[in-house]
């Protein structure tokens, strides 16, 4: 991450966001390329081979999704959209915000799509009777929501 922002509570956000390096303006062009290459000597990254929250297991190497043990099978975009929630638990996300980060680049689909992927993801995940995982927050968006009875545990990328 390159930024102007200098505050320590402004690196935090951005290394918890994802970033792999927070580099403060103005800053050496010496810095900037020595920091490219110790990024370029990481080792390749692997993807953690499952995400888990709450009673769901989602195997990325197999593309199968666990609940309490039991295989319910999903499509490419309801697993593509199971994984974002997953690796995000308790965020809200816009359909918008959907579309451009789980949609194929250049999908036309609508905000509608969005809608239809979710209720067809809750009738594969959600149990009869019980609240559902996947939360609407009207007029705002989506998210994945675990009961704070239920442990949230994320296995996420590791290096080899």
């Amino acid at each position: 991450m390159l930024t102007g922002k200098t505050d320590i509570a402004d690196k935090e956000t951005g290394l918890d966001a994802g970033a792999d390096y927070y580099l403060t303006k103005p800053f050496h062009p010496k810095e900037l390329t020595a920091c490219l290459r110790a990024l370029g000597r990481r080792p390749a990254q692997r993807v953690g081979e499952e995400l888990k929250v709450g009673d769901l297991t989602l195997d990325l190497n197999k593309f199968q999704l666990h609940k309490n043990g039991v295989e319910i099978r999903l499509l490419q975009l309801e697993f593509a959209l199971l994984e974002f929630f997953m690796r995000n638990p308790g965020r809200v996300f816009g359909a918008d915000v959907l579309l451009e980060r789980v949609w194929p680049v250049n999908s036309e689909a609508s905000p509608e799509a969005v809608r239809t992927c979710i209720k067809t993801l809750r009738r594969k995940i959600d149990v009869d009777g019980e609240p559902s995982l996947i939360k609407t927050v009207h007029g705002v968006g989506y998210k994945l929501e675990v009961s704070e009875a239920v442990e949230k545990k994320t296995v996420t990328a590791d290096y080899l």
